[in-house]
């Protein structure tokens, strides 16, 4: 019965309700926790002090402080049965909303459970030391192609922090041009500059010069 009553809570009220008998249980619990009102013991006082905020009949003239306490002190000691959902209530509606709640459109079709935890295989070692050397090795080729391939940088500049790279991993630059015997590729060639569409010599006379007679 208590089960069923504490379902049909409101949630904010059922979490509040679980918090409070929490409460109760750890402070009647704790052995290191000196008495905060002798001679009455601690349970005794969670008990006295919080019942109204659990149980309060409507009509005050049928209150009975007594069972009141009882029925707090029964919900404190089977916190863990009374505050669960009963079992026949989930086991009703699961078989009917497994299929709508994971949207199968067969109901007849079993759904296929995955698992909930996933765990990585273990390695060794030396397997880890070689995954990060070839992963920190694909980052510098992949740093490598991006200079050469970048259109934004002049000769100069290309040139400088291509050597740079070579000086600093020659490992990796031999991996990408090992026919390059230590020598840094030439970048593109510089389109070669237009000439001028007219070259004057000397400077163009004046049209405002007067002529003087």
């Amino acid at each position: 019965a208590l089960q069923l009553c504490c379902a049909l809570l409101p949630p904010l009220s059922r979490r509040r309700l679980q918090l409070l008998v929490r409460v109760v249980v750890r402070v009647a619990h704790n052995g290191q926790l000196p008495p905060l009102q002798p001679p009455m013991d601690n349970r005794s006082l969670m008990l006295e002090s919080l019942w109204r905020c659990v149980l309060r009949p409507r009509d005050p003239s049928r209150l009975d402080e007594v069972l009141c306490r009882r029925a707090l002190d029964f919900i404190a000691r089977n916190h863990a049965l009374v505050l669960r959902p009963p079992v026949h209530l989930l086991a009703g509606p699961q078989p009917r909303a497994a299929p709508v709640t994971r949207g199968l459109q067969d109901p007849g079709r079993e759904p296929q459970l995955r698992p909930s935890h996933w765990f990585c295989r273990q390695i060794s070692v030396s397997e880890f030391r070689a995954q990060g050397q070839s992963e920190s090795r694909a980052a510098l080729l992949a740093l490598l192609d991006g200079l050469l391939d970048d259109g934004r940088m002049n000769q100069r500049e290309k040139q400088r922090k291509i050597k740079q790279f070579r000086k600093a991993y020659p490992d990796v630059y031999r991996s990408r041009f090992p026919d390059a015997a230590g020598c840094s590729p030439a970048p593109p060639p510089r389109a070669p500059r237009r000439p001028p569409l007219l070259a004057l010599k000397g400077a163009l006379p004046n049209p405002f010069n007067r002529v003087r007679f």
